[in-house]
């Protein structure tokens, strides 16, 4: 499977998202190029490492078991999420994840899109407008 989306499936290395593939267990089996801009692991220094790697510690015991949760049993889970970079800088993402099975296996997709610009752009909009 993760062999396919590395050789016929060029694409995703494309998409200026960071995708990643995990197991029910939430260990990475696959991260596209654009992991790497957006939270500086290469792709051979986090696959097969559990997604937990990019959340902050506050987020371990709720949070995160919660997106598993919503991803395996409900219609997966949309919303922003502060998350952690390899050097520890914290960066906002609009995170999206859902399911699929192939071959009698469960894999949970997590697509990660970098916001920290607009949050930003909304801090001095919301300064601009008390003054």
């Amino acid at each position: 499977m993760i062999e396919i989306l590395r050789s016929k499936h060029p694409f995703l290395d494309l998409v200026q998202v960071a995708f990643m593939l995990t197991d029910v267990h939430s260990k990475i089996l696959y991260a596209n190029r654009y992991t790497k801009r957006l939270f500086g692991y290469a792709r051979e220094e986090i696959e097969g490492q559990r997604i937990r790697a990019l959340f902050l510690e506050e987020d371990l015991t709720y949070f995160l078991p919660n997106i598993i949760y919503l991803s395996l049993y409900k219609n997966g889970f949309e919303g922003e999420a502060l998350l952690r970079q390899k050097d520890g800088t914290k960066v906002f993402v609009h995170l999206y994840t859902t399911t699929f099975k192939e071959g009698g296996e469960v894999f949970i997709s997590f697509s990660f899109q970098e916001i920290q610009r607009l949050k930003k752009l909304e801090r001095e909009r919301l300064e601009m407008d008390r003054w």
